[in-house]
């Protein structure tokens, strides 16, 4: 409870509830217009958890492998992969596509734009592991040119960033 303290010169003090909140109203800054909806960094989460839970059933039947491993495509390669770029990377893209426009104070990335990475991520990582796992030169290659960098603009620009006309 909080005390109200306007009267303490009587000698009096009232003591009046303070209103219960719902929620508690924190000042962003106005960090909620550059956010992201939900469902855009869950879909690379959830991806990284899927891809972790596939790279551990996938190490099973080629855990007797794992101590002679010296390097190569196959299995084993796979699997690492199926971690580092399943795992690692989709949490890295999810991540900074919600926090750097706000970090940057910049507008987020078009819906569109971050489905459209998010697709090419996805066919990146299953042609790849695909490719490695059963040591097919064309079908790395193929995810070689889906995980590039798509031609598409992630951020809009913006007049504070376009360059001073030539003179």
């Amino acid at each position: 409870m909080e005390r109200n303290t306007t009267a303490w010169a009587t000698g009096r003090v009232r003591v009046s509830p303070v209103p219960k909140r719902d929620h508690m109203i924190v000042p962003l800054g106005g960090a909620q217009r550059r956010l992201l909806p939900e469902a855009i960094p869950s879909l690379f989460f959830g991806t990284a958890i899927a891809a972790h839970v596939l790279a551990w059933a996938g190490l099973i039947p080629v855990a007797h492998e794992l101590p002679g491993f010296t390097g190569g495509p196959g299995p084993v390669l796979a699997v690492f992969h199926t971690l580092t770029i399943g795992v690692l990377i989709c949490t890295a893209i999810g991540a900074s596509l919600q926090m750097l426009p706000v970090a940057f104070g910049r507008p987020a990335p078009r819906q569109v734009t971050c489905i459209v990475v998010y697709c090419a991520l996805l066919a990146g990582i299953v042609l790849l592991v695909t490719g490695l796992g059963v040591n097919d030169a064309m079908i790395s290659g193929a995810a070689a040119a889906s995980l590039r960098s798509p031609p598409v603009s992630v951020w809009p620009p913006s007049p504070e960033s376009s360059l001073p006309p030539e003179a």
